[in-house]
This record gives structure tokens, sequence and C-alpha cells, in this order.
């Protein structure tokens, strides 16, 4: 008979290699239920670290933001003066303001700075879930969750113990 409930393996870890202070928060992200006290005394300064750096994130990718636009009316004002005999489309100006080493330099910027940002914010969730998840993990410590068998285990014990029995009695000659 199959089973109704399968536990999925746990998927492998991403590895975000953006910044080293960014992997050193992730890896505080990870809990131990037998030291919750510690784990509740650091969330609330973690937290703020973590939604400080996610702001400073955020207005690195907006500075980000500003200087390629910035440089992308330059360029574009660059063309239309080079350009004032032959009256280019708005289409035209832009295939060519896209296709210039400037913006890609700046759009390599604004990326890079808008993934960082992404990656704070994922992480300021991250710690947000932290907190909840310790709140339900010390719930269950106080309930002796951790300490005695549960219910659900030790039916399970039972009945495979149980099966093995009569298993026993059925192939055992008479």
């Amino acid at each position: 008979m199959a089973t109704l409930v399968r536990t999925r393996p746990a998927p492998p870890p991403v590895k975000v290699t953006v910044d080293p202070e960014l992997a050193r928060y992730r890896e505080l992200i990870k809990l131990d239920r037998h030291a919750l006290d510690t784990a509740a005394e650091e969330q609330a300064q973690l937290f703020l670290d973590v939604c400080d750096k996610h702001t400073q994130a955020i207005s690195l990718r907006d500075e980000a933001k500003e200087a390629l636009e910035h440089t992308d009316a330059e360029i574009s004002s660059k063309i239309r003066l080079e350009a004032l005999d032959k009256k280019p489309t708005e289409s035209a100006i832009k295939e060519q303001v896209i296709q210039s080493t400037r913006h890609a330099a700046a759009n390599v910027d604004y990326e890079y700075k808008k993934r960082t940002a992404d990656f704070w914010g994922n992480l300021r969730a991250a710690f947000d879930q932290r907190a909840k998840m310790i709140r339900e993990l010390t719930g269950q410590y106080s309930a002796g969750y951790f300490t005695v068998q549960s219910s659900v285990q030790a039916r399970k014990n039972g009945v495979h113990t149980g099966r093995e029995a009569m298993h026993a009695a059925r192939t055992a000659p008479k």
C-alpha cells in the first residue's frame, strides 16, 4: 500500500555570490531549535540590520537607474544634434542609444544594483518569516514537541511492529 503522505527532500540551497555580507546574513537565517532563546534575542537586531541594508540597496539601485536615464538622454541628445538634417525617428534614436557602450555599462551597473536590492528584499522577507518560525518553534518546544515522541510517530511505529508480529506468526512453522 502506498503512503498517503510523502516527505520531500529539501531543495539544494541557492548560492548567492553577489555580496559577502549578503551571504553572511543568509547563513544567519538558519535556526537551531536548541538555541531558540539566542535566536529570539538576536532577531530584532538582525531584522533591523537587514532592513537597513535593503533600504541602502534600494537607494543605490535608484541612483543607478537615474544615471542610466541620464546617460541615455545625453546619448540621444548627441545623436539628434549630429543628425539635424536627417531627422531620425525616435525608434532609430533608441536603437542607437541601446547599442552605445556607455548605455551598456550604465545598464550593467543598474542591473547589478537592482539584483542586489532584490536579494536584500528577499532576505528581509525571510527574516520576517524567521521571526514567525521562532514563535512557532518556541510554542512547540514549550509543548514538549521535541522531547516526547509524537503520537503520529508512535502510531506508525506501533503499526510497523504489529505488522512484523503478524507476518512472523503467519510464516512460523506449525
